[in-house]
């Protein structure tokens, strides 16, 4: 094995993510919400204010905007917008709606498998809404008040779609996406890198993983 392989598999051993890893990241979470509940019980309670959202209207806006036969914002939008392309966020939200490989439902598929109603009737906000205010969070770094005006969507049920839609992607993808490279994947990589930029290695790189 050449120095340049060597350097490669001891970047990748340092820095990719082990089912140990993920495991302890799980758990991290889980902690973190069991504490957060303890401070909310513990602070005094406030009337809660009830703002009249349109949960179907956003629904019909985003579905217009991106989903119909003939959308608003064609497919290079879409990419650019949701830093991916919509095969892969319909496969995404394809994936939870049908997954049932577990019984009874973790809580984090739960919460995107709930009724089309609320308890009082009301329509609930959908699984394309609940993705979509995960996916542009982490996209854009945005807070859940910068897209409550557009996908009616409350602070906290935000913060709910953004939390289980990552324990949702670990759980489901970890094992072919999160996985160590082996030395295959490795020798294709610099190989590939080395033929379009001359050089080889640079793994880490953005140039390289994409």
């Amino acid at each position: 094995m050449s120095s340049s392989d060597e350097d490669s598999v001891s970047y990748i051993r340092k820095y990719t993510i082990d089912a140990e890893v993920l495991n302890t990241f799980m758990t991290f979470v889980d902690e973190e919400e069991e504490a957060e509940s303890s401070r909310i019980a513990m602070t005094p309670k406030i009337p809660r204010r009830k703002i009249p959202r349109n949960h179907v209207e956003a629904a019909t806006r985003l579905y217009n905007h991106y989903f119909a036969p003939h959308p608003v914002y064609p497919a290079d939008y879409f990419r650019r917008r949701f830093r991916m392309p919509k095969e892969m966020f319909l496969r995404i939200v394809n994936d939870i709606h049908h997954f049932d490989a577990i019984q009874p439902l973790p809580k984090h598929f739960a919460f995107f498998h709930k009724a089309a109603a609320d308890a009082s009737g009301r329509p609930a906000l959908n699984i394309f809404q609940k993705c979509t205010s995960a996916i542009w969070r982490l996209a854009y770094a945005a807070t859940a008040d910068q897209l409550d005006e557009y996908l009616e969507m409350g602070s906290q049920t935000s913060a709910d779609s953004l939390n289980n839609f990552c324990k949702y992607d670990v759980q489901l993808y970890h094992a072919k996406f999160l996985r160590k490279p082996t030395q295959e994947n490795v020798d294709r990589l610099t190989a590939k890198h080395e033929a379009v930029h001359g050089f080889p290695g640079m793994l880490g790189s953005v140039d390289c993983m994409h």
